[in-house]
C-alpha cells in the first residue's frame, strides 16, 4: 500500500511513529498458544495489560514502535519457562463455600472445574453462571467440556 492509498487517520500514525498491528497481535497470539501468563509477562516487560487486551481483541489498527519492538523481542520458549499459566485447581473448601450460597472469587482459569463440579452437585447451567460470574455459553462449555474428556 503506497502513501497515497492511505487515509490521513493512517498517514497521521505513520507520522508519529506507528506501525501496523498485525505482526504485533500474531506474536501475541503465539505467546497464548504457548501457555504464556500475559499478566505476568506485561509486568516483567512494562507493558500495559488493557493496551495488550485492545491488540488481541481486534481494537487497535495501530502500535507505537516501542510496544511492537519489544513484543518481537520476547522469545516465546523463554516467556513459556518463565510465565506459565498456572495449572488450574479445584479447592474443596471454596467449592463448599459456593454450594452453600457464599460469593466467592474464583481465578477465570479454575472457573470450569468448579463449573463441571457445580453440575456434578446438581446445579443447573444458569446457577452456575451466575454464582462464578460467567456467561451461560462458557458454563455450557465447561460443563460439555466434562462430557467429551
Amino acid at each position: 500500500m503506497t502513501t497515497t492509498e492511505l487515509t490521513a487517520g493512517e498517514r497521521a500514525y505513520f507520522a508519529r511513529g506507528y506501525l501496523r498491528v498485525d505482526e504485533t497481535r500474531d506474536r501475541l497470539h503465539d505467546l497464548i498458544n504457548a501457555n504464556v501468563n500475559l499478566r505476568d509477562l506485561a509486568e516483567a516487560h512494562g507493558l500495559g495489560r488493557e493496551a495488550l487486551n485492545r491488540i488481541i481483541n481486534g481494537r487497535r489498527r495501530f502500535v507505537p514502535k516501542h510496544l511492537a519492538d519489544t513484543v518481537a523481542d520476547i522469545d516465546i520458549d523463554i516467556a513459556a519457562d518463565r510465565y506459565p499459566k498456572p495449572e488450574p485447581y479445584l479447592d474443596n473448601v471454596t467449592l463448599d463455600r459456593i454450594a452453600l450460597g457464599h460469593q466467592v472469587a474464583v481465578a477465570s482459569y479454575d472457573k470450569p472445574l468448579y463449573a463441571r463440579a457445580l453440575y456434578k452437585l446438581g446445579w443447573t447451567q444458569s446457577r452456575i453462571a451466575r454464582a462464578l460470574t460467567m456467561s451461560g455459553a462458557k458454563a455450557r462449555q465447561a460443563i460439555e467440556a466434562e462430557a467429551t474428556a
